[in-house]
């Protein structure tokens, strides 16, 4: 058993992770099963949930050369 995180960025830039469990099972050639579990509703509401308006400034701000 395995247990895993996995985490991306959608095509739209948002964010997402979810955690999750693999189970192997093995037979006298190598691996006979594969099966893997993870909650998609968890996966789901990361992807549709509404996002946070952009307010149009960056996060970061850099030096613009000027001193105040």
């Amino acid at each position: 058993m395995l247990e895993w995180t996995s985490s991306g960025r959608a095509n739209d830039g948002r964010e997402f992770s979810y955690r999750g469990v693999s189970v192997l099972e093995y037979g006298a050639d190598g691996i006979r099963a594969f099966r893997a579990y993870f909650d998609p509703r968890y996966l789901g509401t990361q992807l549709t949930a509404p996002q946070a308006p952009q307010s149009g400034y960056p996060d970061t701000v850099l030096s613009d050369g000027f001193s105040s």
